[in-house]
């Protein structure tokens, strides 16, 4: 049932999905690339539980993936990356898009279309732009200049970041979850929960957040 609600909702001709469609699900719409990203992860792992995946619907997926690369590594918030390869805003620029450059290239490896140099390129983005996320977590609005990052964005870029640092060279990985969990410590509350927004209710989700990244295989919780 699950499965066929993905490939029933998946934006005709273009491939992805968002979870933003004002017209209604059966029209054409520009597919958010980190959305899509998601759940090209969810069709990768019921694929390998072997359940049976529409391979039109992955493939579509993932050529929609591909298309939302800037040359700078950035990936585009919704649709394509426009002709002439320029960001269509702030909104498109590295800095505000490192959580969801993560998730792209994190899963086109996955599905072996991206390579380790992208994941890696995503992941050191994260890095030396954490801290425009960091000054937008806790704090009120959604998009808001200069970067248009929402507070919400900042635990989900944690959680992908994570996944790519395990998809990194074996030899590369300690020192890649050594900085990575500097960072995720430092804004822990101090309850021991995480939360990126300003509502107590929200601490569940930014706490699970934090808690896959850190269930990450061998990225911080010991058996």
């Amino acid at each position: 049932f699950y499965l066929d609600a993905i490939e029933q909702t998946q934006i005709p001709t273009v491939g992805g999905w968002n979870y933003a469609r004002p017209e209604g699900r059966d029209t054409e719409a520009s597919p958010s690339s980190f959305m899509t990203a998601a759940t090209v992860q969810t069709l990768l792992a019921a694929k390998a539980a072997g359940r049976e995946v529409n391979a039109k619907t992955l493939d579509k997926a993932l050529a929609f993936l591909e298309k939302t690369r800037y040359p700078s590594g950035s990936v585009a918030y919704a649709g394509v990356v426009p002709e002439g390869r320029q960001p269509r805003g702030t909104s498109d620029a590295v800095p505000g898009a490192v959580g969801r450059m993560c998730i792209v290239e994190g899963t086109l490896l996955m599905a072996g279309r991206g390579s380790v140099r992208d994941v890696r390129g995503a992941l050191d983005a994260f890095f030396n732009h954490w801290q425009w996320l960091y000054l937008r977590s806790q704090k009120t609005g959604t998009h808001v200049p200069p970067y248009m990052i929402a507070p919400y964005y900042f635990m989900f870029a944690h959680r992908y970041a994570a996944q790519c640092v395990e998809l990194l060279p074996a030899s590369e990985r300690e020192e890649y979850r050594r900085r990575f969990r500097l960072l995720l410590w430092q804004s822990r509350q101090a309850d021991g929960s995480w939360n990126d927004r300003v509502f107590p209710r929200s601490s569940a989700y930014g706490t699970a957040m934090a808690m896959l990244a850190l269930m990450e295989p061998g990225a911080g919780v010991k058996k």
